[in-house]
């Protein structure tokens, strides 16, 4: 018993002197995750007011482009994405000068393509009522 009471001492110890490591991975989780919600559901809502004006049979090809991202396992996705984003910081290291806007871009974007489609349809069926 005396073993788990020193185990927790332990523990709550190392969480003191790394929770400032904890909330900085925290608001960078938290920054992440505002900025892919922004994309979706700005260009979900493009989508929606394009189908909602214009003729539907332009739109079908994106439509099933836009279940694709849902249907794909994540991990090709994740594969995918990786390597159209290591070349393009490959061919573009110049500009960027060491920058990790790369990898952000690439995080950002596979979880736009991933989680698009619901924000897709719930402003799909908001629009529709």
């Amino acid at each position: 018993m005396a073993e788990g009471v020193k185990f927790q001492k332990q523990f709550i110890h190392s969480f003191k002197d790394h929770l400032f490591d904890v909330l900085s991975v925290l608001n960078s989780s938290i920054t992440l995750c505002l900025i892919t919600t922004l994309c979706v559901m700005t260009l979900s809502c493009f989508i929606c007011f394009m189908n909602r004006h214009h003729t539907k049979t332009n739109f079908v090809f994106l439509q099933h482009l836009i279940r694709f991202g849902y249907a794909v396992p994540a991990t090709v996705l994740a594969i995918g994405a990786i390597t159209v984003f290591s070349w393009f910081t490959n061919h573009f290291n110049d500009h960027f000068m060491g920058f990790i806007l790369p990898s952000v871009s690439c995080v950002i974007f596979g979880l736009s393509v991933r989680f698009f489609i619901i924000g897709y349809n719930y402003l799909k069926c908001s629009f529709s009522n």
